[in-house]
């Protein structure tokens, strides 16, 4: 069976790992954990993940090219 794989994009340390250890806990893939929209944008290039749980109020900008 595959799993699905989740990025987890949060700024706040302890909230990331909660939510982390709760989804491994529920049998989910986790990718390594980010905390801001730039590191989620390189990350999600890299490891293709399933879905990406984001903080909607994260710190610093983020840059796109188009």
């Amino acid at each position: 069976m595959i799993k699905t794989k989740i990025l987890i994009v949060e700024d706040e340390v302890i909230t990331a790992m909660s939510l982390q250890h709760l989804l491994e806990h529920w049998g989910y893939e986790m990718c390594e954990q980010v905390s801001s929209g730039r590191e989620a944008i390189e990350k999600a290039g890299r490891e293709k993940p399933d879905i990406m749980l984001k903080d909607i109020n994260l710190n610093g900008e983020i840059l796109m090219r188009l």
